[in-house]
């Protein structure tokens, strides 16, 4: 029975409503949206409202001009013929989707179409998974293509190739289409085969993966190490492929080897060496040490591994030496058994995986300790022989002319003029054997400093006029002053003894001739009595001549060491400036090179205000004549019997009276019976038992003001400040002529002839 038209129309409208696809009904002449189903309304957001009355590509287009599906859908509609797409459409909130979208006309009844159906269906998942499928595909196809490790796909039992990728080429040497058909286990090596027919056969067995090493031949018959991963997989037809990526890696299996050999090398070294090496972790435990380092300790390595490294080292010293990465840290070490011995400790950082550890360098010092202590003894020796040569050479050269003119006088008593002239040649060379003396005292900083606010400049103009007035003509001085106030405070008595040293030593350097250049300048310098900086004025005594070599500056403040000295500079050489300048709390400096000439450079520390101006001999005052007595006796004090002589015979010749002790016991008995005759006390310093200076304190003690004369061959810095000896008092350095002492006499004892 026929369903009436109104049936059918309901019937219809309750499909197209619950239909899951969007439906859109357009008028076949304007194109616009007539009808919209709900399943359209969930799908893009539109209301039925907002969608009737506009064209489905003003409303769902992304970009009519640029879609081409859109414009394929228009054309259809234009053509008046059915059409499937998929096109991008975008929705209410502007999101876009991918949609199947299905258009067929409604024909009337004269067979044109009235409306036009459009079905869209959500297509979104399945082209993203069709683009990600064909993106996957290209990327494994070029993959494969491009890279450099061999991929090959192959039956698993007999190893036929079914796929060989381009890099067969370069690893191989085979082109692709050469192996097709081949069985990879032709291409192994014989002593591989058998394990790589087992890999194979695990596959088919149900393994999923695998990975071998092993050697494989290429086209030329050389063979390679290669490295096989494999993956199983099914073909189409549900049977076992075996994917395959071959690397070669000959060059990692030679690094490998090299990296081996070098361990065993780096290990030996590490035993072998003399040097303790220990690394610590980050918490300060013993990770690996050497047997060089756990025998210091009398310990195995196996003991110390794992233990914390304070077991053996003081955190402490560890700590310093980590302060200064790289820096030899010394301290004593102390061994299990309780000796210790001197070590000297390097910490280096090592970064090892995300941590940095420390690697301990211990060297035990005690033989190099050794070997410098004979090292030292061995030069203190080689100086202590030049200087007894040197001495022995000057005092056998001035014994010589003594000996030599005292026997002229045994011959010459009647000739005044010859016994004049050996008179006058042998105290020469007592006065030059006293200047060697004093030489030495100055080097051994024996010998007062006096001290006196002194014009330097002055002082260096004065040395070079008196010092090379005699140079031969090809030597020239050149003086360049670079500081307007040169008053220093110095013994300008030392100083210039310094000064006419270097003078002649740099003439004698230029025996072809050359210039002299004396400068000063003011520099900054560290103070010898600590580490701050003092102002120095300094003086740089500059030559031209043939310089030295390493080996002789090395030795240049050595007594006697001076190199082809003239007959002006006779004694100990720069030794002597060495001791000036020490004693001048100062800094010597000698910068040399062969055929560079050389650079003395002297510096000395300018006077502060706390020190005086001019250190006066006030030890020497000399109280008013009127307060002594006439006709005092002079109490003369020397172990020494013929010096006791000859003060005897000199002092008759002159009408002093005098009385003579031979030690300070019989001085204090003599001064004691003599008490009131006595006027002056000439006594020598160093005496057997009771010495010089105590013999004066005990007579100062009962008189005061008596006058002292105090003689000595070596006085030491400071002896008088430390004797506390009040004026009037005069100490004399021996040698002396007798003049001077006779003269020091008259004037302690103005009564004295």
């Amino acid at each position: 029975m026929a369903v009436p038209p109104t049936a059918t129309t309901s019937l219809m409208e309750r499909l197209v409503g619950a239909s899951t696809q969007g439906l859109v009904v357009t008028e076949a002449l304007g194109h616009t949206i007539v009808y919209v189903n709900p399943a359209f309304e969930q799908l893009t957001g539109y209301a039925s409202a907002e969608a009737l009355g506009q064209t489905k590509s003003s409303l769902l287009a992304v970009s009519t001009d640029s879609n081409s599906s859109w414009v394929a859908v228009d054309r259809a509609i234009q053509e008046k013929r059915a059409c499937r797409r998929v096109a991008l459409m975008k929705r209410r909130d502007g999101s876009q989707l991918h949609a199947d979208i299905d258009l067929f006309p409604l024909l009337g009844t004269s067979g044109t179409p009235t409306h036009w159906v459009t079905s869209f269906v959500d297509a979104t998942q399945r082209v993203e998974l069709e683009e990600a499928l064909v993106r996957s595909e290209s990327q494994h196809r070029l993959l494969a293509e491009t890279i450099r490790d061999l991929v090959t796909v192959h039956r698993p039992g007999t190893g036929q190739f079914l796929y060989v990728s381009p890099s067969a080429r370069s690893i191989l040497g085979y082109e692709p289409g050469e192996l097709i058909g081949t069985s990879f286990f032709d291409h192994v090596h014989a002593e591989n085969q058998a394990h790589a027919r087992r890999v194979f056969l695990g596959h088919s067995e149900g393994r999923p993966e695998s990975s071998f090493i092993l050697r494989m031949r290429r086209k030329d018959g050389a063979y390679l190490w290669a490295e096989t991963m494999s993956t199983t997989r099914l073909d189409p037809h549900g049977e076992v492929e075996i994917v395959s990526t071959t690397r070669d890696i000959s060059r990692r299996k030679e690094a490998e080897a090299t990296l081996t050999a070098m361990h065993g090398l780096l290990s030996s070294v590490y035993e072998a060496v003399p040097l303790g090496l220990c690394l610590l972790d980050n918490r300060s435990y013993v990770q690996l040490c050497n047997r060089a380092f756990s025998g210091l300790f009398g310990a195995e390595p196996a003991e110390l591994a794992g233990r914390p490294v304070s077991t053996t080292l003081p955190l402490a010293e560890i700590a310093l030496a980590t302060g200064r990465p790289n820096t030899l840290h010394s301290f004593e070490a102390h061994r299990r058994n309780g000796s210790t011995f001197p070590a000297e400790l390097t910490v280096t950082p090592v970064k090892f995986t995300e941590e940095t550890w420390r690697l301990l360098t211990l060297h035990d010092l005690t033989e190099r300790r050794r070997i410098e202590a004979r090292l030292r003894e061995a030069r203190q020796l080689e100086s202590l022989g030049t200087l007894a040569g040197g001495i022995a050479h000057d005092f056998n050269n001035l014994l010589t002319i003594i000996l030599g003119y005292a026997g002229l006088l045994q011959g010459s008593v009647h000739d005044t003029a010859a016994l004049d002239r050996a008179a006058h040649a042998i105290i020469e060379a007592g006065r030059r054997g006293a200047d060697v003396v004093k030489q030495l005292q100055l080097f051994a900083n024996q010998h007062d400093v006096e001290f006196m606010v002194t014009d330097l400049q002055a002082l260096i103009e004065d040395t070079i006029e008196r010092t090379c007035a005699d140079w031969p003509a090809n030597v020239h001085v050149s003086c360049v002053y670079g500081v307007s106030d040169t008053l220093v405070s110095i013994d300008p008595a030392q100083v210039a003894l310094g000064l006419r040293h270097l003078l002649q030593n740099a003439c004698d350097a230029m025996p072809e001739g050359g210039t002299v250049t004396v400068r000063t300048t003011e520099t900054m310098t560290p103070s010898v009595h600590g580490g701050e900086i003092a102002t120095c004025l300094q003086v740089t005594i500059e030559d031209s001549g043939r310089g030295m070599d390493a080996t002789t500056r090395a030795r240049i403040f050595e007594p006697f060491f001076a190199k082809d000295k003239g007959p002006a500079v006779r004694g100990l050489g720069l030794a002597v400036v060495y001791g000036i300048m020490r004693a001048h709390r100062g800094h010597i400096e000698v910068d040399s090179a062969p055929g560079q000439g050389t650079r003395v450079h002297l510096s000395f520390p300018r006077a502060t205000q706390s020190e005086p101006s001019t250190q006066g001999n006030t030890s020497e005052l000399v109280p008013p004549t009127a307060t002594r007595a006439p006709h005092r006796r002079v109490l003369v004090v020397e172990d020494e019997v013929d010096i006791g002589r000859l003060w005897e015979n000199i002092f008759e010749a002159e009408g002093i009276p005098m009385v003579w002790a031979r030690d300070g016991e019989e001085a204090l008995r003599l001064f004691a019976a003599h008490r009131d005759e006595i006027g002056l006390l000439f006594t020598d310093i160093g005496l057997p038992g009771i010495d010089g200076w105590q013999v004066a304190q005990r007579i100062r003690a009962e008189v005061p003001t008596l006058p002292l004369l105090l003689v000595s061959g070596a006085f030491k810095p400071g002896d008088r400040a430390q004797s506390d000896l009040a004026p009037p008092a005069i100490c004399l350095p021996k040698p002396f002529p007798p003049s001077d002492v006779l003269a020091k006499v008259r004037a302690l004892l103005p009564t004295a002839p």
